[in-house]
């Protein structure tokens, strides 16, 4: 992602990820292999991302629903120590990578990046099997 402005999603396949007054600090916590599933969103329309979504839910062995997306900047990802490897598997795809051992230190640095978050809520959410 090195030479561009670096616009993230983190897709909310839960309802609870995604409140009235933001994104939930589970939105941002890591699997538990340290990884957090986002997608570069550089310069594409809402309806585009969506559809980005409504392909992960799809995917998602768990996910019914697609709810919205947290937009995060790259710059706002590495300003908490952390860092983003795109992998393009599937296209667009990276995970934020280096979270800290400590469960405590995960979620401070989940809880900054909720607040650094821009939530995009959708009015109906997605059904991932239509």
């Amino acid at each position: 992602m090195t030479g561009s402005a670096g616009l993230l999603a983190r897709f909310a396949l839960y309802r609870d990820r995604l409140k009235a007054g933001g994104a939930a600090r589970k939105l941002f916590e890591p699997d538990p292999q340290g990884n957090l599933s986002v997608f570069s969103i550089d310069g594409l329309p809402h309806d585009t991302v969506r559809e980005i979504g409504r392909d992960v839910a799809t995917r998602h062995p768990n996910a019914r629903r697609l709810y919205g997306w947290a937009e995060i900047g790259k710059a706002d990802v590495e300003s908490v120590g952390l860092s983003v490897d795109r992998d393009d598997n599937p296209p667009r795809h990276a995970n934020v990578t280096g979270w800290p051992e400590r469960r405590e230190d995960r979620k401070e640095k989940a809880n900054l990046l909720k607040n650094l978050c821009r939530p995009v809520r959708l009015d109906t959410p997605i059904d991932a099997n239509a």
